[in-house]
């Protein structure tokens, strides 16, 4: 072990820990020299010099160390901790002012280690200190470097008493680019106003570029229970998880300079961006302000799933924005690479037992902005209140890409808790939809002063609420409803959801006044609904798959308008037509939409009951048939009968080998396919590649028929054009051929018999609107037959020979049923199989060369036309909606051209090798075979 000071090299013996001696964290806060007979010094504590500890092999340790000022362990101007293969570790030691282990008066890094920890350490000389910093449980530097360190950092259970549980920087500490993981984990800052559980730094803190997943859990303090960074907080550019956990902030005490809060963080600037696996902030807790986070600007973007789960707080049960110091408050939240989930997050500032539900909450003149990517979506399951008077208006879907969805949704508030703040969010300032979807699902509610939608869709579920709220002119005024409005354009009913079991109407409402116990109509507020009503699903796709579809259906409530006896509402500009126009996928059928207007008397009690004019809209559907999207189509599937029919044709090859010599032989065959088909009439081609080999045996005689058997197995894969979807076939051939001639050989006739067994596995990839994938197992069985007559030429002798042959060619398949699994899961059945009937014509010429290496070529070139066709199609069935439809192939032309070359080489007596290249040339379809064969006489 070796110990770098002054860039000379110093050995020292350091004394190792007492193993046997076992001390909680509650021991060291009374470890000084009066309660220690014979405390152990640390090594060196000089503030002007700068000491390196690096290159250890062995394990460094410091532990059980103790100084009266600063540094229990080390204290020094600059200290670097590098490249030591060895573990790190400082332990169990205590100073009563700064920096329980290490105090750096200036700088400290610690890069390119292994694994170092820091330990039970801190600053305290008993429970009831004032005096003194008390800063830095383990570290206290002005500015700290962990960069590129390979193996795990480790801070935890390190105590101080005012700042930093475990770290401390006057000014900045930045944790990057570190391959291994880093835990920071039970450090505590002990007094009431401390900051900083985990970490403090006094300006900025740079968490980047780390490929190890970064935990903060269970650290507290007053404010600041996980991190406390007075000015800045970076968090970006992080391969794995990041996790803000379990931390805590227990001050209450607000003071002029002290406003607490931030059980996960509390920062002035905080920026959250590009983390690829995302970010997690769970179970946090703050007395005050925050559960998870307390800043005056957060900016949270480009990043894989955040989560905001079980964090509480007395105002913002996930996000509150600091409202001190100068400028106004800005939280940016966009969904860009992954989900932002706010679930489960609580507030008590309105003393309910228990608390309710609240993701957000604004401080006055904040500016907050929310928006998603496509595809991505920004969940509120928590509401939010956005009630103190701000200049600038809540924007949704803010930027020119955010066409994804802002979610408010009471789907997992617990039935018993009824409160309206449990579902409501109130936003009484304005608020504006500019591109996108804002859905509120599930018996949430939009309270809002002003609301403008200046493009993008609405989307309503069932319970949905949409109504008018007063704002608030001052902190302390009373709300006014004064100038409220709200101007809606273009709303979408979730369709699904209304057709649930026990499902309510959307409601669009103007909200009664309250004055003590009783309700009164509010003439104040306006509310404009226009433009065109469509139905959507919860992810804003058509719903024409819903089950539900499949029959009739009678009174279908859509909208609930409450408004009152002034009529304050105005609907006369809304287009229902548009229900019944466009094209769509799934079920078919016309709609019938009628209003019920009904006028009652005022109920003073009744928060619905207060107003007058009810008005609710009604549709009734009549279904007309099933259309399946194109990528639920299916032709690939049946595609898969007309690959098995080009795979059996190819073992049918495989069977012939004329041959004028008598006797038995045998061959082995390695045999190529590659079938190109076009997509034609919007059904899609596609692309397969067979291989596979052949065993062959042949019988001839002068007296009888010649004779051949086959079997083979082949391996195929296929593509589908323009798509993912795929599928991978294991085929088992059989077959057998009988030729002879007639008339004085003038005429060969042969006869092929074959059937094949195909099994597959086929691989379905969803893009566009529709998103997942399905996979399946199914087989098929294909018959092929071929009659062929060739007009042989005489002599036999002659070099050059040409003549004419046609053949009749037969193909039957059928596909057994089977059922997907996964997304969009499909169930497949045969209704009518693939029957082709062709007639090949063509010239067929060879020639042999009789020299030292015999050689024979052989070349044809033909023409099939088709006599006969039944086009394969298949029952199809969407598991989901149970809406059935009837599969086609992608068409194949009738007629074709065909060539083919084959070279046959004597190597030796009794033995020959062959190559055959053969090609079929149609309009739709393009298909190369390739066979080297070697056979054998016996």
């Amino acid at each position: 072990m070796r110990f770098f000071c002054f860039g000379m090299l110093l050995p020292f013996t350091f004394v190792l820990a007492n193993e046997g001696l076992q001390l909680p964290l509650e021991t060291y806060i009374t470890l000084s020299p009066e309660y220690q007979a014979a405390p152990q010094v640390g090594f060196t504590h000089n503030q002007n010099q700068d000491l390196a500890i690096v290159g250890n092999h062995n394990d460094f340790i410091l532990d059980y160390k103790y100084y009266r000022s600063n540094g229990g362990a080390l204290t020094c101007k600059n200290l670097l901790i590098s490249e030591n293969i060895g573990n790190v570790f400082f332990e169990k030691n205590v100073c009563p002012n700064s920096g329980g282990a290490i105090y750096a008066a200036q700088n400290c890094t610690i890069s390119k280690n292994q694994n170092y920890a820091f330990t039970t350490n801190l600053v305290s000389d008993n429970p009831t200190a004032t005096a003194g910093s008390l800063l830095g449980g383990a570290l206290f530097a002005i500015n700290c470097s962990i960069t590129n360190n390979l193996g795990q950092g480790t801070f935890v259970d390190n105590l101080a008493l005012n700042k930093g549980g475990a770290l401390y920087t006057e000014t900045n500490l930045s944790i990057k680019d570190n391959k291994g993981p880093i835990i920071i984990k039970q450090n505590r800052a002990l007094n009431s106003d401390s900051l900083g559980g985990g970490i403090y730094s006094g300006n900025s803190l740079n968490i980047e570029g780390n490929s190890g997943a970064i935990q903060i859990t269970s650290n507290s303090s007053g404010s600041g229970g996980g991190i406390f960074s007075t000015q800045t907080l970076t968090i970006s550019s992080n391969k794995k998880l990041i996790e803000i956990s379990e931390n805590s902030a227990f001050a209450n005490n607000y003071g002029s300079n002290f406003n607490p809060g931030g059980g996960g963080l509390t920062t002035t600037f905080c920026t959250i961006l590009n983390n690829r696996e995302g970010v997690l902030f769970n179970n946090n807790q703050s007395q005050s302000n925050g559960g998870a986070i307390h800043a005056k600007s957060i900016i949270i973007k480009e990043n894989g799933p955040v989560y905001f789960l079980n964090n509480t707080a007395t105002r913002g049960g996930a996000l509150l924005n600091l409202s001190a110091g100068a400028g106004n408050g800005s939280f940016i939240l966009s969904a860009d690479n992954g989900d932002i989930i706010f679930n489960n997050n609580t507030a008590s500032k309105h003393a309910l037992n228990p608390p309710y539900r609240n993701a957000i909450h604004s401080t006055p003149n904040m500016n907050l902005q929310i928006g998603a990517r496509p595809g991505y979506r920004v969940l509120f399951y928590d509401p939010i209140e956005h009630e103190l008077p701000s200049s600038f208006p809540i924007l949704f879907n803010f930027e020119t890409g955010h066409t994804g969805t802002v979610l408010f949704s009471g789907e997992h508030v617990h039935q018993n808790f009824t409160d309206e703040m449990n579902f409501f969010s109130y936003l009484r300032n304005t608020s504006e939809l500019r591109q996108g979807v804002l859905a509120v699902e599930d018996g949430a509610g939009l309270a809002c002063y002003k609301f403008f939608q200046r493009g993008g869709t609405l989307l309503l579920g069932q319970g949905a609420v949409i109504t008018t709220a007063g704002t608030i002119p001052t902190p302390s005024s009373t709300p006014t409803t004064v100038g409220s409005t709200i101007t809606l354009n273009h709303i979408a009913i979730d369709l699904p959801s209304i057709l649930s079991f026990q499902a309510q109407a959307p409601k669009i409402w103007i909200y009664p006044t309250k004055t003590g116990s009783t309700y009164t109509e509010d003439s104040n507020p306006t509310i404009t609904i226009s433009g065109t009503l469509t139905l959507r699903n919860s992810n804003n796709e058509d719903p024409y798959d819903s089950l539900d579809l499949s029959h009739s259906l009678e009174k279908v409530p859509l909208l609930y308008i409450v408004d009152v006896a002034a009529q304050k509402i105005n609907s006369s500009q809304l287009d229902l037509s548009t229900l019944n126009s466009g094209e769509h996928y799934g079920y078919q059928g016309i709609w019938s939409t009628y209003w019920v207007e009904t006028t009652t008397i005022t109920n003073p009690t009744s928060l619905l009951g207060a107003n007058t004019k009810h008005k609710l809209l009604y549709a009734n559907w009549s279904p007309l048939g099933y259309r399946p999207h194109p990528e639920r189509r299916g032709e690939f599937i049946t595609n898969a009968l007309w690959q098995s029919a080009y795979t059996a044709l190819a073992g049918l090859h495989s069977l012939s080998s004329w041959d004028e010599e008598k006797g038995h032989a045998a061959s082995l065959q390695g045999i190529g396919l590659l079938v190109h088909q076009k997509d034609k009439n919007g059904f899609k081609g596609f692309r397969s590649h067979m291989t596979g080999y052949s065993a062959t045996t042949e019988a001839t005689s002068s007296q009888s028929p010649n004779f051949s058997l086959g079997f083979a197995q082949f391996f195929s894969k296929a593509k589908e054009h323009e798509s993912q979807n795929s599928t991978s076939s294991h085929h088992y051939f059989s077959g057998m051929c009988i030729e002879n001639t007639l008339f004085k050989e003038w005429i060969r006739l042969s006869v092929s018999l074959a059937y094949m067994f195909t099994s597959e596995h086929t691989h379905t990839m969803y893009q566009g609107l529709l998103e997942g994938n399905s996979q399946g197992s199914f087989h098929n069985h294909t018959l092929a037959g071929a009659l062929s007559c060739v007009f042989l030429p005489q002599p036999h002798g002659e070099s050059l020979q040409i003549y004419p042959f046609i053949t009749a060619l037969a193909i039957r398949g059928n596909l057994a049923a089977f059922q997907e699994s996964g997304d969009h899961a499909r169930e497949f059945s045969l209704h009518r199989p693939l029957t082709d009937v062709s007639l090949p014509v063509g010239i067929r010429a060879s020639w042999k060369n009789h020299h030292r290496v015999p050689l024979v070529w052989l070349t044809e070139i033909s023409y099939r036309s088709t006599l006969y066709r039944q086009d394969p199609e298949l029952h199809s069935k969407l598991l989901i909606s149970q809406g059935t439809w009837t599969t086609q192939a992608t068409p194949v032309t009738y007629n074709a051209l065909g060539i083919k070359v084959k070279n046959t080489m004597q190597v030796f007596p009794k033995v020959t090798l062959s190559l055959d290249y053969s090609a079929d040339i149609s309009s739709s379809t393009l298909s190369h075979y390739l066979n080297v064969a070697s056979r054998m006489r016996f």
